[in-house]
This record gives C-alpha cells, sequence and structure tokens, in this order.
C-alpha cells in the first residue's frame, strides 16, 4: 500500500510535522517510532525514574490509535495525529 502523509502534533510541546507511513502501520509502532526519533528530545522517565507512557490518537476521529492500523480506523490522508503524555487525575501513569 502506498504511504500516505499525517501531519503529527505531540500535545505537550506543540511541535507538529508531517509524516509519511503505510495506512497499515499499527499506532503502537508510530508511538515507538517517534519515541526513539532524538530530534524530538521526547521524555521517557519523570523526575522519579520511572517511565512516562504515550499514546496516539487521531484528532479528526476522536479514537485512540494502539493496536489497530490507521487504515482499520478509516484514519485518512491529511489526519492529524496526536501523541499525548498518558496522565490519569493530574499524575503520569507509571
Amino acid at each position: 500500500m502506498a504511504k500516505k502523509k499525517y501531519r503529527v502534533r505531540i500535545v505537550h510541546t506543540g511541535k507538529e510535522f508531517t509524516m509519511s507511513l503505510d495506512p497499515s502501520t499499527q499506532g503502537l509502532q508510530i508511538v515507538k517510532a517517534l519515541l526513539n526519533n532524538t530530534k524530538l528530545n521526547l521524555v521517557k522517565t519523570d523526575t522519579e525514574g520511572n517511565p512516562i507512557e504515550y499514546k496516539l490518537s487521531s484528532k479528526q476521529k476522536g479514537k485512540d490509535i494502539s493496536t489497530n492500523t490507521l487504515s482499520e480506523l478509516g484514519i485518512t490522508d491529511g489526519d492529524v495525529l496526536l501523541l499525548h503524555q498518558k496522565i490519569i487525575a493530574g499524575y503520569l501513569v507509571v
């Protein structure tokens, strides 16, 4: 399947950029690639050394993208993908 362009916004930093992705890519694969991208400087641990969990969602669909692929959720070329730090009641999930 041909790659499509998606806007990616890192919610807590406000950074936004375009990514070319195969629509059969799972959300967890995208999160892993973003976390491994050293240019983004994403924080991987909190101040106590606990890992920070990230999740990916679609702005247009309002859906969490984790084990599903972009095409399974109907996320199309040009949609905005939001990367969030997973937080519960004001605390980061660890």
